[in-house]
């Protein structure tokens, strides 16, 4: 390894740590603020909400990101077949989180789960393609970008939103909406910064190289 690309390595490891703990304390930091204002119950209406979409981004981005990340020559048409099946499954995803959300409701008997995972569902939109962009920056070893976005989409989307909800007796919904503006924030910002030349054309002969 040369000089330049050892330098590179030991930059993208600094910025990652930063990341990390920078994460950590604001999200703490607003957590306890935001414990203060809340009830104990929303917190526990919100966890049950994100174990949902925590499995289906599990499912939905792992390989795909992987791909991008592990991708040798990495071109346009990896990058708008990425793109592409990853809102057709975000799509199908979200269509089957609709009609089951009423079931889990009704297996914690709590009737108001029905709209908080609808609600945030919608989030996986937002997170599929964040996979991806993210994907093209940590292939680039640019964790300093990421630190940027990450910590733009903390104070403007889940910060700010969230404290300001929480505040106007929101309730649960602060939570929720804040999340959806935090993952908004982090698109956005992902694709001011990578600039991958957005497509969403599949190409057939690609997709096996991303799921295989």
């Amino acid at each position: 390894m040369d000089q330049h690309n050892k330098n590179k390595l030991i930059g993208s490891v600094n910025w990652n740590f930063i990341n990390t703990i920078s994460q950590t304390i604001l999200t703490f930091g607003v957590g306890v603020i935001l414990a203060r204002i809340l009830d104990p119950g929303d917190f526990g209406l919100f966890g049950l909400t994100i174990i949902v979409l925590g499995i289906l981004n599990l499912l939905l981005t792992g390989s795909i990101s992987r791909f991008i990340i592990q991708k040798e020559n990495l071109d346009s048409q990896d990058i708008g077949t990425s793109l592409g099946i990853s809102i057709l499954l975000s799509l199908l995803a979200y269509i089957f989180v609709w009609f089951i959300s009423p079931l889990v409701a009704s297996f914690f008997n709590e009737t108001i789960l029905t709209d908080l995972i609808r609600i945030y569902t919608i989030s996986i939109f937002f997170i599929s393609v964040s996979s991806i962009l993210r994907g093209i920056l940590i292939k680039k070893m640019n964790f300093k970008l990421l630190f940027y976005t990450d910590l733009i989409a903390i104070v403007c989307g889940y910060s700010i939103v969230g404290i300001i909800l929480a505040l106007n007796n929101f309730g649960v919904f602060s939570l929720i909406y804040a999340t959806l503006v935090k993952e908004l924030f982090t698109l956005i910002t992902l694709y001011l910064f990578s600039k991958p030349g957005i497509s969403f054309k599949i190409k057939i002969a690609k997709l096996k190289h991303i799921f295989y």
